[in-house]
């Protein structure tokens, strides 16, 4: 996989137009085209998947974790009321072994890539991603958490979710089994990281935040505020400065 090194970091340019990337949207399940190049919204994180003979590309995001992946949908009004399917690109978790719908074949094309969805054959036309993959270089460091707003929610917008959480080890070892679980209100980063460091009667400074996608997505460290949705997430709680923090990969979203 010449153009995705496993748990490295990579933008996908559009070769539509070559203007835009692809771009995790805040609610959490969306994906669009967006000109902002120096966002952790538009960054990827590789995750290869070996199938028999082959190699898989899955992508998850930086900024929530979720993976790219493909949804169905049915609309009749498309052609006189009969059903016709309809094809997005949408955010997905990442939970079976047989999930399929985040799994993508990477095919030269045209100086790019040809990212083509595995699981419907017949979507290509209506979703195959024409792209440049550029890499990402990591950072040296974590970057600093962003500027929270109150209650991370800038508009009038009431958020309730239940976060499921489980404390990690030093060397990022957990069992699922022995999560807890917290009812957040909003979508501030710095107010789960306080309500957390309660919970676990620990401080502030001494906790990382990871989200996970799903029972077999990778973690991700969080880092910016929640998605604008109310869906559950399941947050990995590791030790600041211990190997599994340390080992955490950020990328230079700023880098040229």
């Amino acid at each position: 996989m010449e153009f995705f090194p496993d748990r490295t970091h990579v933008r996908l340019r559009s070769l539509v137009d070559d203007s835009t990337y692809l771009h995790v949207d805040e609610d959490g399940w969306g994906v669009s085209l967006s000109p902002h190049r120096a966002s952790l919204n538009t960054a990827w994180a590789v995750h290869l998947l070996p199938h028999m003979d082959d190699t898989y590309v899955l992508l998850h995001s930086a900024a929530y974790g979720r993976y790219l992946g493909v949804r169905i949908d049915y609309d009749e009004a498309l052609q006189e009321g009969l059903p016709v399917a309809v094809f997005r690109v949408v955010q997905c978790m990442y939970n079976t072994p047989q999930q399929t719908d985040i799994i993508w074949e990477a095919l030269g094309w045209n100086g790019g890539v040809l990212l083509r969805p595995r699981v419907h054959p017949e979507a290509v036309d209506q979703i195959a991603l024409h792209c440049t993959v550029e890499a990402i270089p990591p950072r040296p460091a974590p970057p600093q958490l962003s500027d929270q707003t109150p209650n991370g929610v800038i508009a009038p917008v009431v958020l309730n979710r239940m976060i499921r959480y489980i404390r990690a080890d030093n060397f990022g070892i957990f069992i699922w089994t022995s999560r807890g679980t917290l009812e957040f209100d909003g979508r501030s980063l710095h107010y789960l990281i306080g309500e957390l460091a309660n919970e676990l009667n620990d401080n502030f400074n001494n906790i990382t935040l990871c989200v996970r996608a799903g029972f077999l997505g990778r973690v991700t460290p969080l880092v910016v505020d929640l998605p604008v949705s109310e869906e559950t997430m399941d947050i990995v709680v590791l030790t600041t400065g211990s190997a599994a923090a340390t080992e955490l990969q950020h990328p230079n979203v700023d880098a040229a």
